[in-house]
């Protein structure tokens, strides 16, 4: 849907869902505080208790994620990132 075939422009596709590993949020982000930080500890009333060694393999991609995409723009001249969401083909 948002390939393209310009010359200089690169897409990144993140291969978690949001709810595992969310890497539009920042680091000491706000919503952290409700439970939805990086990694999403609350759905509504569920709550996700999870392993410290799993809290550190959710960061670790986290900023392997990050790492990419600053080294992406540093590559660029001026870069400009759009931030896309996939949706699903029906929403009825």
């Amino acid at each position: 849907m948002f390939a393209s075939n310009l010359n200089g422009v690169h897409a990144m596709v993140f291969n978690y869902n949001r709810f595992y590993c969310d890497v539009e949020r920042l680091i000491d982000d706000p919503m952290e505080a409700i439970g939805l930080g990086i990694v999403y500890r609350r759905f509504g009333d569920c709550v996700r208790n999870l392993a410290e060694d799993e809290v550190n393999k959710i960061n670790n991609i986290y900023f392997a994620w990050h790492r990419r995409l600053a080294d992406l723009c540093a590559t660029c001249s001026n870069p400009l990132i759009i931030d896309c969401h996939s949706f699903p083909k029906d929403m009825a």
